[in-house]
C-alpha cells in the first residue's frame, strides 16, 4: 500500500520516466511478486524495464537491474522459466557483459541463470553454473551474502532434481542458517529454507522429522503472506501430509489431506504435487495399497495442472500409478503405463531420471510378463543405482529379482552369482 501511495505521488510529480518513478515501480513489483499478484506485478516490472531502455539505453546498469529483476519476477512464476533465461543471457552476452565480468552484476546473472535452468531442469549446466558462482564468492569472502545464500538454494534445487536429496538437505540447512542469521525467524527467506529441507526430509519418507520443519514454514507464510498465498498452501499440503503418513489410521487427518491437497491445485506450483508423490510412495512401500491409490487420485488434478510445464513431478505420479497397478498384479496395465511414461517424460526432460524403486517394479512387470531381456536391463541398472545410493534393503530385493529372472532363463550360473551377492547383503528383502 504504502509503494503504491508513493507511485501515485511521483506520477503526479513526476513523468513516468523518471527515474524516481522508475525505482518506485519496481520496488512495487517485488513486493507485489511476494504477495503474488504475478499480473500487477509484471505490469510494474515491465514498465520500469521498458522506462530505462529508453532513456538510459540496454547497457546502462539501471537498464540491466531492472532486467534481473523482471527475470526474478519470471523465476517466481516457474512456468516463466524460459523467459527468465532469455534475460539472464541477454546481461551475460551482450556486447557490453565484458565490461561486468567479475562484478556483482555479473554474478547476479549467472546465478539468475543457473535457477532458470534448473526449474527446466537443465541441472548439469545450472549445478556448474552455481558451483563456479559459489566459488567466485568465497574469492571475495561473500560467504555472508544474501547471493551466497540464493546460490545454495539452487544447489538444493538442482541435487533434488538429480534426485540427491542428502546433499539437497545439506545445501538448504547450509543456507537456513545464512537466511536466520541475514534476515531473522519471522523472514520470508528463513521460513522459505524451512520449506526446502521438509521437501528433502519428505523425500526421503522422514515424517517425523519433517512436521515441524513444515509446521514452521506454514505457520510463517500464514502469518506474513496469509492463507491463499502460494507458499503458504505448499506447507500446508506438506504439514498435513507429514502428519497423516504418520498417523493413516485418523480419519480426520485423511480428510484433512484430501481437502487440502485437492484445494492447492490453485496454487499453479509443483510442491504440492511433489508432496502427493512422496506419500504416495511412502503407502506403496509400507505395503497400504488402498491409502496409496487415495492419494494419488487426490493429486490427480495437480497432475493434470503442472503437466504443461517441464517438471518431472507429473511423470512420477503417472510412475507411482503402474507401480500400484505392479502392486495389485496388473502386469500388462502397469508395463504400459512404465513404457509410456518413460517416452514422454524422454521427450521432453531429457535429463531426468526416474526413481530407482520405479524401475525396479517396471522390471518386474516385465519379468512376470516373460519379457526377460527388457527386464535384465532394467534390473541390472537397479541393482547398481540402489548400491549407489546405500540402499542395501532395495538391492536385496534386486539381487532376489535377478536370481528368479536368471532362473527362468536358464542360466544357473548367473543365478548363482546373483544368490552369493544376495548372501552377503546386509539386508534381507
Amino acid at each position: 500500500e504504502q509503494c503504491s501511495r508513493a507511485l501515485e505521488i511521483y506520477l503526479d510529480l513526476y513523468d513516468d520516466d523518471d527515474a524516481r518513478t522508475r525505482l518506485c515501480r519496481l520496488t512495487l513489483g517485488r513486493a507485489l511478486t511476494w504477495l503474488g499478484l504475478k499480473d500487477q506485478a509484471e505490469d510494474q516490472l515491465t514498465r520500469a524495464l521498458a522506462s530505462a531502455r529508453r532513456q538510459l539505453g540496454q547497457e546502462h546498469p539501471d537498464t540491466i537491474f531492472a532486467m534481473l529483476e523482471l527475470a526474478q519476477h519470471y523465476m517466481d512464476m516457474h512456468a516463466r522459466a524460459g523467459e527468465a533465461e532469455t534475460l539472464c543471457r541477454e546481461v551475460l552476452e551482450s556486447p557490453g557483459a565484458a565490461t561486468r565480468a567479475g562484478t556483482w552484476t555479473e554474478l547476479h546473472a549467472r546465478a539468475q541463470l543457473a535457477f532458470a535452468l534448473s526449474v527446466q531442469f537443465q541441472n548439469h549446466e545450472a549445478m556448474r553454473l552455481a558451483l563456479q558462482t559459489r566459488e567466485d564468492l568465497r574469492a571475495r569472502k561473500a560467504e555472508g551474502s544474501g547471493l551466497y545464500l540464493f546460490v545454495h538454494f539452487v544447489l538444493g534445487l538442482c541435487a533434488t532434481n538429480l534426485g540427491d536429496f542428502v546433499g539437497a538437505e545439506a545445501y538448504y540447512r547450509a543456507g537456513s542458517a545464512l537466511a536466520v542469521e541475514l534476515a531473522g525467524d519471522e523472514s520470508f527467506i528463513a521460513a522459505t529454507s524451512h520449506q526446502n529441507i521438509a521437501h528433502t526430509l519428505i523425500s526421503q519418507h522422514r515424517w517425523a522429522e519433517a512436521e515441524p520443519e513444515a509446521r514452521t514454514a506454514y505457520e510463517t507464510h500464514l502469518r506474513n503472506m496469509g492463507e491463499r498465498h502460494p507458499y503458504t498452501r505448499s506447507t500446508r499440503v506438506m504439514l498435513i501430509a507429514s502428519q497423516f503418513a504418520q498417523r493413516a489410521d485418523d480419519a480426520v487427518l485423511q480428510r484433512q489431506a484430501q481437502a487440502i491437497i485437492e484445494a492447492s491445485v490453485e496454487s499453479h506450483s509443483a510442491e504440492p504435487l511433489r508432496t502427493t508423490n512422496a506419500l504416495a510412495g511412502f503407502f506403496l512401500e509400507s505395503g497400504d495399497l488402498d491409502q496409496a491409490g487415495n492419494v494419488l487420485a487426490w493429486g490427480l488434478t495437480l497432475k493434470q495442472q503442472t503437466l504443461e510445464y517441464p517438471r518431472p513431478e507429473p511423470y512420477e505420479h503417472m510412475m507411482l500409478q503402474a507401480r500400484l497397478d505392479t502392486a495389485r498384479g496388473r502386469f500388462e496395465q502397469a508395463a504400459e503405463l512404465f513404457r509410456s511414461t518413460l517416452a514422454q517424460a524422454a521427450a521432453r526432460l531429457p535429463e531426468w531420471t526416474c526413481h530407482p524403486a520405479s524401475m525396479l517394479d517396471y522390471g518386474t512387470c516385465e519379468l512376470r510378463l516373460g519379457n526377460h531381456a527388457a527386464s535384465e536391463e532394467l534390473l541390472l541398472e537397479c541393482y547398481d543405482r540402489f548400491t549407489d545410493l546405500k540402499m542395501p534393503r532395495d538391492a536385496a530385493i534386486t539381487a532376489t529379482r535377478l536370481v528368479e529372472l536368471y532362473e527362468a532363463m536358464q542360466r544357473p550360473e548367473d543365478a548363482d552369482i546373483w544368490r552369493a551377492r544376495l548372501g552377503n547383503t546386509t539386508s534381507t528383502p
